[in-house]
């Protein structure tokens, strides 16, 4: 974002693509730095539209909003949507998906293992993450309209 190819005020969002891993297709998608933007807005509506349902990142105190590849481009005023599946499958508990995430946190989470297996990685989870996430940025750029951030987001003055 120090040097960006198009002006950030002409840039209408950013959508973080840097988890793909799953555990298969989820129910859920969960919003990291859920309640900064009307991109929620935008992650309900698709969701929405797959009978799925948005959260709030349950551990929002680990800081991954501030930590991710997108914050950069917020810092400066974009509004992002970093969010995936990862709380509550179609064919998996709550618990079973707690436990690979903790399992994948423990034992991948950037470190060398933190690669595509076929034997580990769920492609159809990720494909639904992936389509939807294809939706939002469709419909953004469809339209005139930018997203706004939230009152009290702290990357609100840096856009206006």
């Amino acid at each position: 974002s120090e040097n960006p190819i198009f002006s950030p005020a002409k840039t209408v969002a950013n959508i973080n693509i840097d988890a793909l891993d799953s555990p298969g297709k989820m129910k859920d998608l969960t919003i990291t730095g859920f309640g900064q933007s009307e991109m929620d807005e935008y992650a309900k509506e698709a969701a929405t539209q797959q009978n799925r349902y948005i959260i709030p990142d349950p551990e929002a105190e680990k800081g991954y909003f501030f930590r991710s590849d997108h914050f950069s481009f917020a810092k400066i005023g974009i509004p992002a949507l970093y969010a995936s599946g990862s709380y509550e499958g179609f064919d998996k508990s709550i618990e079973e998906i707690r436990k690979y995430n903790d399992y994948y946190r423990s034992n991948k989470y950037h470190q060398p293992s933190d690669e595509y297996s076929p034997v580990t990685t769920e492609l159809s989870g990720v494909r639904l993450d992936l389509q939807l996430l294809f939706n939002v940025g469709f419909k953004l750029s469809n339209e005139d309209y930018f997203p706004k951030w939230y009152n009290g987001s702290e990357f609100k003055a840096a856009r206006e």
